[in-house]
């Protein structure tokens, strides 16, 4: 074999060899492609994300219904593979993680794959993430399918329509009385104004501190004058706000 022949015979596998590598780059490529347009990129499985949730970390979405999940089409066709297959579309088996802060949230969950069902350590009230993992499992694999939701509490307590008329005598000033200081008005207490107010997570009219109430008095019968300042607030200090009424008066 001449010097001439070796060459060709070399550059021919060098060709054949990097048609090869490209063929495959490009179906890695495409398969990471089919796979990553959820939340991750990870070819061995999926996954949606579902963001900017106005709501406390008592308002998480329920986990979907696998049938919901396995509906023609649905995420890209990421699950069509599954649909003639005999094997089973798995909700992904995990243990209680007992070391969770709030014995009244749901619990986070250890999963397998590094991921969680559950929230994401360090969620609070204003910024929460919360996973759920599934198994997919399809031509003799199993994979993982995550759907994260992510939000936090953006709305302040208000006082709904059918409440205004009722608020706003309740909360009027009453200023310049012909009164001692001892027959001044009585204030509308803290669960009188929290019964005015609704807030997008009943939580916190049930089980929250939504209406604080400090005074500041100035006694004097000749002269009197008391501020009651009401403080509104739901788990999120952002959406803390406060009203005060005034009442006072004189012995005329």
């Amino acid at each position: 074999m001449n010097n001439f022949t070796k060459c060709c015979s070399s550059l021919g596998r060098l060709q054949s060899k990097s048609k090869t590598a490209l063929m495959l780059f490009m179906f890695l490529a495409l398969t990471s492609l089919s796979y990553g347009q959820g939340w991750g990129v990870d070819p061995t499985g999926g996954g949606e994300e579902i963001s900017d949730i106005n709501a406390s970390m008592y308002e998480v979405p329920a986990m979907k219904q696998v049938s919901e999940l396995m509906a023609p089409g649905y995420f890209n066709g990421f699950f069509d593979a599954c649909q003639n297959s005999d094997e089973e579309f798995l909700i992904h088996a995990v243990d209680a993680d007992p070391g969770a802060d709030d014995p009244d949230m749901p619990q986070a969950f250890n999963g397998e794959w590094g991921k969680k069902t559950g929230f994401a350590k360090g969620s609070d009230h204003c910024n929460w993430i919360f996973y759920y993992v599934y198994s997919v499992k399809c031509a003799g694999e199993v994979t993982p399918f995550t759907v994260k939701y992510s939000g936090g509490d953006a709305t302040a307590p208000w006082v709904p329509k059918q409440n205004k008329a009722a608020y706003n005598v309740l909360i009027q000033d009453k200023l310049d009385l012909d009164l001692c200081f001892e027959n001044r008005p009585v204030a509308p207490t803290v669960d009188e104004i929290k019964a005015m107010y609704t807030d997008n997570s009943e939580h916190v009219k049930v089980y929250g501190e939504m209406v604080t109430k400090r005074t500041k008095t100035k006694n004097d019968d000749c002269g009197w004058i008391e501020i009651h300042i009401y403080t509104v607030k739901d788990y999120c200090e952002s959406n803390a706000f406060e009203f005060s009424i005034t009442y006072s008066g004189s012995d005329k």
